[in-house]
């Protein structure tokens, strides 16, 4: 059971409970007021009978006898001290329960108001994540995810934002997966803001006012902001494509105007295409668990330099990872065979590290076919 569900079934009982009691002593309430009205009746009668007895004619006299009056009515004896006493103790029970069942009463009224609270503000909250994102903050998104990922960065995911403007991203809920690992962080910000750091080459995007949750801890954000920071970026194309957003911080170096990549290495847009290849493949092959390419360097005739890779398994959730110098496309046309090799890194897998060398680590594709993987990928494959 849900731990939501086991509290709104307290909730449940504990109103049922206090339901229950304010009835009870509603209905001794009302016994009490009964046994009240009635000692009243007979006190009010015998005082009447007392006041309507004539005086006396004297100390110890008795009434004088009239033969046509007939029988002498003698007078109904005034209440005793212990009748005084009941009626005393019943007034004083009515009066307390009555003061019980008002208690009760507006206990039960507030617990109502709070139930009543709380099921607008989860449906409030439910409305409020069902509530579609507009389009110019999906595009916004769209656009910070694609530059993300032509920097290599696919760790970072953002799910939701209701706006963007000077200010920033508002009410932001984003994914952050630790780099190489398993773990995935959940962040929640009421403000998000973009930042090019033009000196350093350094894009930052800095969380306020929310938490982040991790492995089931919940911790605030810092009061001045949590910083994701993506080194080695290209500011420049943060900057074109989200103006509206990211605001870039000194000067460029002088260098930075045509810079020196060496051999292979891909520049922003392509390494983002070869991205878009990759998953496409990947996705296309059908491995279980199923291998995404984070992050890459460049392309040396067939292989791949420098890349980050996560697995996740049919509920998306990671499962491994690897990091290897280099990785490929590999096919074997003798045994009409596809899959992704993995070269010279690292690879975690169930908590354990170990050591990718000799023939690599390789991972099946079965899906496809020799022709279907070397179209797929521009001839660009290694074969076996």
């Amino acid at each position: 059971m849900r731990p939501w569900n086991l509290v709104g079934w307290l909730a449940v009982v504990a109103t049922a409970g206090l339901t229950y009691e304010t009835f009870r002593l509603a209905e001794i309430a009302g016994r009490h007021e009964v046994d009240a009205r009635q000692a009243r009746a007979e006190l009010a009668a015998r005082a009447a009978a007392t006041a309507a007895t004539p005086p006396a004619r004297g100390a110890g006299a008795a009434p004088a006898a009239d033969p046509a009056a007939g029988p002498i009515a003698l007078p109904s004896p005034a209440p005793s001290a212990t009748e005084l006493s009941d009626f005393t103790r019943l007034a004083q029970e009515l009066a307390a329960t009555k003061e019980q069942l008002a208690i009760a009463t507006a206990m039960l009224a507030a617990r109502a108001r709070q139930d009543e609270e709380r099921a607008q503000a989860a449906a409030a909250a439910t409305a409020a994540a069902n509530r579609p994102i507009p389009a110019g903050v999906r595009e916004c998104l769209v656009a910070l995810q694609d530059c993300l990922r032509a920097e290599g960065y696919a760790g970072v995911r953002l799910l939701r934002a209701d706006a963007v403007g000077a200010e920033g991203l508002t009410n932001v809920e984003l994914l952050d997966a630790e780099p190489g690992g398993i773990d995935v962080a959940f962040v929640r910000a009421a403000r998000v803001t973009g930042v090019v750091e033009r000196a350093t080459g350094c894009f930052v995007l800095t969380c306020f006012d929310g938490e982040r949750s991790l492995r089931g801890e919940r911790t605030p954000l810092p009061p001045k902001g949590l910083p994701l920071r993506f080194a080695d970026v290209d500011g420049r194309m943060f900057e074109a494509r989200l103006p509206y957003f990211v605001r870039g911080e000194g000067e460029y170096p002088a260098a930075a105007a045509a810079p020196d990549r060496p051999p292979g290495e891909l520049d922003p847009l392509r390494r983002r295409q070869w991205l878009e290849r990759l998953e496409r493949v990947l996705t296309d092959g059908g491995p279980t668990p199923r291998w995404r390419v984070g992050r890459l360097r460049g392309l040396d005739g067939g292989w791949f330099q420098g890349g980050d890779l996560v697995a996740t398994d049919d509920k998306r959730r990671v499962v491994a990872s690897a990091s290897c110098e280099r990785f490929a496309i590999e096919v074997d046309e003798a045994a009409g065979i596809v899959s992704l090799l993995l070269r010279n890194g690292s690879l975690r897998r169930d908590g354990v590290d170990s050591s990718i060398t000799g023939e690599g680590l390789r991972v099946l594709l079965p899906n496809l076919t020799c022709k279907q993987a070397s179209d797929a990928m521009f001839g660009m494959v290694v074969r076996r």
